[in-house]
């Protein structure tokens, strides 16, 4: 009887183990401006969804690598991308926690072209882009790193929903990691 319990014991931890939730990868977001100080934004197709271009890590490849074919899907060469703000994101729902890392490049042009899953790009100055991103957190990291762009940030917002109406909220203040 013994030995029949451990063995359940062992196979539910090992299911627990195997099921259990894990954390959403590290996201790489990355704010491209052109000369007028504009901000690309990208609205998904098939949706009134629009943020800024970025990816989730893989393991197939680095961060300039991830980066590096972002900027190419768009026809944009990445000469001078500097990281801004590596911010924690929680999920209320689940109380996961995942990063989220803000590069900054500035560009002299762009190829007109952008991948299949979106529908529309447009370059805005930042009062007009904020107004029209989709997700609170995407503002608020935006905006913290745009407005100090001398500062690499840190912080954490907390991700949840009000009905159908997608809500961001601060709940560890934004901070300085390191200064120019």
């Amino acid at each position: 009887m013994r030995k029949i319990i451990l063995i359940l014991f062992t196979f539910a931890l090992h299911l627990q183990t195997t099921f259990a939730q894990q954390p959403d990868p590290t996201f790489h977001r990355l704010l491209i401006m052109n000369q007028s100080d504009e901000l690309m934004i990208v609205k998904i197709k098939n949706s009134n969804v629009w943020v800024t271009p970025g990816l989730y890590q893989t393991h197939n490849q680095t961060i300039k690598e991830g980066l590096d074919s972002i900027a190419s899907t768009y026809g944009i060469t990445l000469t001078n991308m500097e990281l801004k703000g590596v911010f924690t994101l929680q999920q209320k729902a689940t109380g996961v926690m995942a990063i989220k890392n803000y590069f900054v490049t500035k560009v002299d042009g762009w190829g007109k072209y952008y991948p299949d899953i979106l529908e529309e790009v447009r370059w805005l100055p930042l009062k007009e882009a904020y107004k029209l991103l989709s997700f609170p957190h995407i503002n608020l990291f935006t905006k913290q790193v745009m407005a100090e762009p001398d500062v690499l940030w840190g912080g954490t917002v907390l991700k949840y929903k009000e009905g159908k109406e997608n809500r961001g909220e601060i709940i560890e203040d934004f901070y300085s990691l390191s200064k120019k």
